[in-house]
């Protein structure tokens, strides 16, 4: 049988555990590499769709474009960038530009583009939060 003294040691111990997992909560961002679209705020992340990604051909040359849907029953204001990635996921750059802003009206579908830079583009990321 277990004294008291092995009891309040025991339940100091696991409270030690617990409080150390609920320290440990990471709050990075993490992004895999195949991930597009990268929204900083839950409720423009529940709002909004994420229809199409693609790479367009202009004759000005290629631009990434994201379709994205407001599936909400308010307009949603955003501010976006992009950011560029060749072949191995190494960042080349962010767009030149600061953050963009756009209202995408209530169920609507609204088309976010941005020339490609860099001919050694392989990969785009939209990066999407509300406006400051």
């Amino acid at each position: 049988m277990m004294c008291k003294n092995q009891i309040q040691t025991l339940m100091i111990a696991l409270a030690l555990v617990l409080a150390g997992c609920a320290g440990s909560q990471s709050t990075d961002l993490r992004i895999a590499p195949h991930q597009t679209v990268v929204f900083a705020d839950p409720e423009l992340a529940t709002s909004l769709w994420v229809k199409e990604t693609m790479v367009r051909r202009t004759p000005n040359g290629n631009q990434a474009c994201v379709w994205l849907e407001n599936t909400s029953s308010h307009p949603q204001t955003m501010q976006y960038r992009f950011s560029w990635y060749d072949s191995q996921g190494l960042q080349l750059s962010t767009s030149a530009a600061s953050w963009q802003s756009v209202t995408i009206p209530p169920h609507t579908q609204r088309d976010i583009h941005a020339p490609i830079p860099d001919i050694k583009v392989s990969q785009f990321r939209l990066a999407v939060m509300q406006p400051e």
